[in-house]
């Protein structure tokens, strides 16, 4: 049976016509964080709910019912949420995470299935600490270890989108247009390759080709001049960062990596040494940058070629200490809760 909740009385409830656009979007900041740390919650209690069978002895057909009455949890999130809670049985560390609501079932679900009763404490430590993006990226990094790469062995990135029936159809025009001016049967990711090459040529056409001339020496004492004489902010200068694009040729710093770059990074965090040194920064896409904050690039300090992924971060350090300090940060501005 539902539990009756008695409204507010009227000299208690608020009037928000006359907060500040700033108030309101605080409050609806705050509020939307709640709602999701509570969901979490009540994700976490959907298991027990079922194993106990107590959603029958409180009048609901079925746990799915129950989800959606006092959740508003749909019958496939229901069924996500059970199937995880199964693969969590034999690893007490992420099962904890997920029943107290300390991470969301998202995060959870990206190590749920690569974790061991072995490495279950260490990856719940990277859910805890991780955003997803730098997550995603240490599954990928384990799986590829236990790929043995034979002689035509060629890496391949799976890309899933969800797209309309508009799209599926043009695409599938696309493919039986290209097939018949080839002669030849192709797959969609040949459709696409095609059609990205039409993109890039339009786009020369449309804009010409600047070649701006950079001298690395000269904008590398300038950055350390101006460092010297505490001239310097947060803004990284515009010559600096066409240095840094040009030296990567417009891709992420990161070896292998085909993403394009989206932040401006500090190999040496700019909170411990106030400089804009071309040499100790890169441009990371959005994935790798979060992985550097998380302390798990090796080697971060010298050039990419020499990097790699670590298995385990050392935040011990006071480049480490910047990181949680950073990640912190992210989470209670961004709300970023993945």
């Amino acid at each position: 049976m539902y539990t009756y909740i008695k409204p507010a009385p009227q000299n208690q409830l608020e009037n928000f016509e006359k907060l500040t656009d700033s108030e309101l979007f605080q409050r609806a900041q705050e509020y939307g964080l709640r709602a999701k740390q509570w969901l979490r919650k009540f994700e976490g209690l959907l298991p027990e709910i079922m194993r106990r069978k107590l959603y029958k002895r409180r009048g609901f057909a079925s746990i799915h019912e129950f989800a959606a009455k006092l959740g508003g949890m749909s019958h496939e999130k229901t069924d996500r949420i059970l199937r995880l809670a199964r693969t969590l049985e034999n690893k007490p560390a992420l099962k904890n995470i997920f029943e107290t609501g300390a991470a969301s079932y998202s995060k959870i679900k990206t190590v749920a299935y690569i974790a061991t009763p072995k490495t279950d404490v260490e990856w719940a430590e990277k859910v805890i600490a991780m955003p997803k993006s730098a997550l995603e990226l240490c599954v990928a990094a384990v799986r590829e270890k236990t790929i043995v790469p034979g002689d035509n062995f060629k890496p391949v990135k799976i890309l899933s989108v969800k797209i309309s029936a508009e799209l599926e159809y043009d695409l599938r025009l696309v493919k039986q247009k290209l097939e018949k001016q080839g002669s030849e049967t192709l797959g969609f990711a040949e459709v696409l390759q095609e059609l990205v090459k039409v993109y890039n040529n339009q786009k020369q056409l449309q804009k010409p080709q600047r070649i701006i001339q950079l001298c690395p020496k000269c904008i590398k004492e300038k950055a350390n001049d101006m460092a010297q004489y505490g001239l310097v902010t947060r803004h990284i200068p515009q010559e600096v960062q066409n240095l840094v694009t040009a030296r990567q040729k417009g891709a992420c710093a990161f070896p292998g990596c085909n993403r394009p770059p989206e932040i401006f990074h500090h190999t040496r965090r700019f909170s411990i040494q106030q400089n804009h040194d071309p040499d100790y920064l890169v441009h990371l896409c959005t994935p790798h940058e979060r992985a550097a904050h998380a302390g798990l690039i090796e080697n971060e300090e010298q050039t990419p070629c020499n990097w790699s992924l670590k298995e385990k971060a050392n935040l011990g350090a006071s480049k480490g200490r910047i990181d949680v300090k950073v990640n912190s940060y992210r989470r209670e501005q961004i709300l970023e809760i993945c």
